[in-house]
């Protein structure tokens, strides 16, 4: 049962990122931006999240999660987008044409019960290696620049859900 439910997510957020990336390649030559703004499915969502790319070339992307509401959120320390693979959804396609989506990994990465508690408007930061989700990603990226789109859900420890944002960024080849 959980793994057909894990599936449909994933078919799901596919669907929509595959969207989000015809809408990117569509402006891609036009914008000079490296990130695309996130965009919050839930308008009175709590929480907000912003990825960028920590240098061009690098696989690696800094997260950013704001409490934006006036009272903590306590939520299980693994929904953390950078704690755990499975807590944020991430794909990646080339921007050359006609590329196909980079090839993912998915090992086991069980969540855990520690919980902690988001405060009030303050703002929380990690990193995500995603040559550690995508293999080819450092190849890729020697020679041509990648969009990566990513969808989030944040969930309190009684699995109330704080909204669903998705957005993507450019990362740029060195």
């Amino acid at each position: 049962m959980q793994k057909g439910l894990n599936q449909f997510v994933e078919r799901s957020a596919l669907s929509a990122c595959r969207v989000i990336v015809l809408m990117a390649l569509s402006t891609s030559m036009r914008a000079a931006t490296t990130v695309l703004p996130s965009r919050i499915v839930d308008e009175n969502a709590p929480a907000s999240i912003g990825i960028e790319q920590k240098q061009p070339g690098s696989t690696i992307v800094r997260v950013r999660l704001l409490n934006a509401s006036r009272e903590p959120l306590r939520i299980y320390e693994d929904f953390l987008p950078w704690r755990k693979r499975y807590s944020i959804a991430v794909f990646a396609v080339p921007t050359q044409s006609g590329a196909r989506f980079l090839q993912a990994v998915y090992p086991v990465d069980d969540f855990g019960s520690g919980k902690i508690t988001l405060a009030p408007g303050r703002e929380y930061t990690g990193e995500i290696d995603l040559a550690e989700r995508f293999p080819d990603l450092k190849r890729v990226l020697s020679t041509d620049d990648v969009f990566a789109f990513w969808t989030y859900e944040l969930k309190t420890v009684d699995r109330k859900s704080l909204g669903r944002q998705f957005g993507g960024l450019l990362l740029r080849r060195k």
